[in-house]
């Protein structure tokens, strides 16, 4: 019976041991690229001809808090700044004239104030983590303008040639909402409990757009983030 009592205390005593490898929490510094768009229809169409992903970057903290003692699961929140947007290009020619070309590039940033709130599965596999991920962003919008540039150019008739740029204040403008919701998707790893590497994806489900006849469905975007825990 003592043996019995005393083997059932050691097998406890490595479950509990064991259940405590698992950090309580976990504070990460990271950041990384973006490559976001805009998904838009104008009236019923949608519109997707010349719309490439704008380069953008996004940093802040997360912590990871321990929901269970004895099971890897965390709930992850944090707060990021971040830049998204779009970049529409277009070629043309002068009306009336043939000869003279046009290019046109709208390129729209707009930067957040991100909230996200996830849940993360921890795997051990020796030295490396894998991090699986899937929860909510939400994002309030701090800045955003659209940049407008038309280059003309004309090999025979040179006084055509212009370059001209346009800036718009979105927000000042009243022409984007500054809120938005939607899902974050990511899967991340880490080295040595320390070292963080991580893809995502998010995809907005709010109208941004004030415009009555224009809607902007969605902000996707996908990042590619590296960080550091403590």
């Amino acid at each position: 019976m003592k043996r019995l009592f005393l083997s059932m205390l050691f097998v406890a005593m490595s479950l509990s041991a064991s259940a405590q490898l698992y950090p309580r929490n976990i504070v990460s510094v990271r950041g990384g690229l973006n490559l976001s768009s805009m998904s838009q229809k104008i009236g019923d169409a949608r519109m997707t001809d010349n719309r490439n992903p704008k380069v953008g970057w996004h940093v802040g903290v997360v912590d990871e808090v321990l929901l269970k003692h004895d099971l890897p699961l965390y709930l992850d929140f944090g707060v990021m700044l971040t830049n998204k947007g779009v970049r529409y290009a277009e070629r043309g020619v002068v009306a009336g004239s043939v000869d003279a070309r046009t290019r046109t590039v709208v390129q729209t940033g707009v930067g957040y104030l991100q909230i996200p709130v996830a849940v993360s599965y921890h795997l051990y596999f020796g030295d490396f983590t894998l991090q699986p991920y899937a929860g909510i962003h939400y994002d309030v919008g701090l800045w955003g303008r659209n940049v407008t540039s038309l280059r003309v150019r004309s090999d025979k008739n040179p006084t055509l040639n212009t370059d001209e740029k346009t800036v718009a204040h979105l927000f000042e403008q009243k022409s984007l909402r500054r809120s938005d919701f939607g899902i974050v998707v990511g899967f991340g790893a880490t080295y040595l409990e320390r070292y963080y590497v991580g893809v995502s994806w998010e995809d907005g489900f709010l109208n941004l757009s004030k415009l009555s006849d224009t809607r902007l469905v969605n902000h996707s975007n996908f990042r590619l983030t590296v960080g550091y825990n403590f």
